[in-house]
């Protein structure tokens, strides 16, 4: 298995990765459900303008089996910064410079044993490239109300996030803000 930047052609891989993974209220069973993106989706359109180098794929037997999608402050800033949406304000409230947004982890079937320690891969080389570059934090929002990503939680504080702070969406959702000092 191999560790690189995402470039376009893993960009169809990667939206399907997101959309095998999604947790929505609409969904019968979606309270049990052990891992997922909460009613968070990207379009193609929102991939290709992240490609950036914090944007990495694992890939295994030329196979996209994961990803891992984080970007700097300016990238944040041209993406986000006329956003109205909550997360993204809060984000651009408390954090003014030289920092790294996670904003989506994900592997391609995490119930297969030989998936086992991907997402710790792919967390490892992007917190590296991150400290390499100088970034002083790494901080990613990940839904805790009414649908708790357990897993996720459980995942980034063992690789040394703290929660700081909740951001409470207009929709219902609450996200916890989680924070790694690089």
């Amino acid at each position: 298995m191999i560790i690189r930047q995402a470039t376009e052609q893993d960009l169809d891989k990667v939206k399907n990765i997101i959309d095998s993974l999604q947790v929505s209220r609409e969904q019968k069973d979606w309270k049990s459900a052990p891992w997922g993106f909460f009613e968070y989706k990207k379009s193609d359109s929102e991939l290709n303008g992240l490609i950036n180098p914090y944007f990495m794929v694992s890939e295994d037997k030329q196979a996209i089996t994961g990803f891992s999608l984080a970007y700097e402050d300016s990238l944040f800033k041209k993406m986000h910064g006329s956003s109205k949406r909550t997360d993204y304000g809060f984000i651009l409230d408390n954090f003014e410079d030289n920092f790294l947004y996670l904003d989506m982890l994900a592997i391609c079937d995490p119930s297969e044993d030989n998936l086992k320690g991907v997402s710790s891969k792919l967390i490892d080389c992007m917190l590296d490239l991150a400290r390499n570059n100088g970034k002083r934090d790494v901080v990613g929002l990940i839904s805790e109300k009414p649908w708790r990503n357990n897993k996720s939680i459980s995942f980034v504080k063992k690789k040394g996030f703290e929660r700081f702070n909740e951001v409470k969406l207009e929709n219902g959702i609450t996200l916890g803000a989680y924070r790694a000092y690089i």
